[in-house]
């Protein structure tokens, strides 16, 4: 615990769908797709910021970063 902020600073990416309630593919292709940023440790360990997730859900979730990205 640092300065009131919690140590986990980043999120697995089982956690994360289970934050925005999305399934396992759905959060993999959305990974895949840059809707939900990420970044790699090592070869196969993904993991997301808590603060990309979070942003997911004031603004709507994955469906609607989908939404945003299809529009462009």
């Amino acid at each position: 615990h640092v300065e009131g902020r919690e140590m986990n600073e980043v999120l697995t990416i089982d956690e994360t769908r289970k934050l925005l309630r999305i399934g396992r593919r759905q959060a993999y292709e959305a990974v895949r797709l840059g809707t939900i940023p990420s970044f790699r440790v090592g070869v196969r360990t993904i993991r997301v910021p808590r603060n990309v997730v979070e942003r997911l859900l004031d603004n709507g979730g994955v469906g609607a970063a989908e939404n945003i990205a299809d529009s462009r």
